[in-house]
């Protein structure tokens, strides 16, 4: 499992269950954005500290990710959200946002049989929610390196020789129909730290035909900083979104099966390799 840490829990005891032995290695460590010196760090705070104070104004929120959700409510200033509805991809997320106390009738997302859970299936169900001149925000996280190169995208063009994709491809299509988009950075994105004996461990693994479980694009790229220019022909991968699976393969990944990001969707996936 490559997840942030607080995410693989349930996958982990679901994996365990359907008896098979699983090793929890985040390649992504989530921590909470806090303030500091820092000139890009200050403005990114001033700018949570405007939004906070007028949250009730947005038609929408999409919240990126269950870490998201979690930071979101932890917020010192304290949040309320009595009205506004609530944009998520995924049933982790939606699940994040009931346990702090927003009604299902609340929130916005794929069906449950959905083909994926993603940012264009969710606007497939969102698209006629807002209009022209209403403003939808997102709640997201920022890696940690791109702090100090961070733009904000608040109601800015997309660059024409773009491909965005994920958060960014449903911000797109807001502002193509005339909606403001804004942003709220509650927690960052960081590499993990591994140490030699850590990163022979994981080439090990490779060597005994373990499979890896890939979430997100992110994960593949921290793993090629740590261990870097590594031959992953004989690895074998899930992913779970064709975009990651994309991403593994220009890696040099061996075998990578697409699976939808559900327990028993990624159990069945499992069946492939046996």
């Amino acid at each position: 499992m490559t997840r942030p840490a607080q995410e693989s829990l349930v996958w982990i005891s679901g994996l365990e269950r359907a008896g098979h032995k699983v090793v929890n290695w985040p390649l992504i460590e989530i921590q909470p954005f806090v303030s500091g010196d820092n000139s890009a760090v200050s403005a990114i705070e001033a700018e949570r500290n405007t939004i906070f104070s007028s949250i009730s104004s947005f038609a929408a929120l999409v919240f990126v990710s269950s870490a998201a959700v979690e930071h979101f409510f932890c917020s010192p200033r304290g949040v309320a959200l009595p009205q506004v509805p609530c944009w998520v991809t995924g049933p982790g997320t939606s699940q994040a946002l009931q346990k702090h106390g927003i009604p299902s009738h609340q929130i916005v997302s794929p069906p449950v049989n959905a083909p994926q859970f993603d940012s264009p299936q969710l606007w497939e169900v969102a698209k006629n929610l807002v209009k022209a001149g209403e403003s939808v925000l997102f709640v997201r996280g920022l890696d940690a390196e791109s702090i100090g190169t961070h733009i904000s995208h608040q109601d800015t063009a997309d660059t024409a020789d773009s491909v965005p994709s994920g958060s960014e491809w449903l911000m797109h299509q807001l502002r193509q129909h005339g909606v403001t988009v804004r942003e709220i950075v509650v927690y960052l994105r960081c590499a993990p730290l591994w140490d030699e004996e850590q990163k022979q461990r994981a080439l090990k693994t490779v060597d005994q035909g373990s499979i890896w479980i890939f979430s997100s694009s992110l994960s593949l790229q921290h793993l090629d900083r740590i261990i870097p220019q590594q031959d992953w022909s004989q690895a074998r991968a899930i992913t779970t979104h064709k975009r990651i699976a994309q991403s593994a393969l220009d890696r040099g990944w061996g075998v990578v099966q697409v699976s939808r990001p559900t327990l028993g969707d990624v159990l069945t996936s499992l069946e492939y390799f046996y």
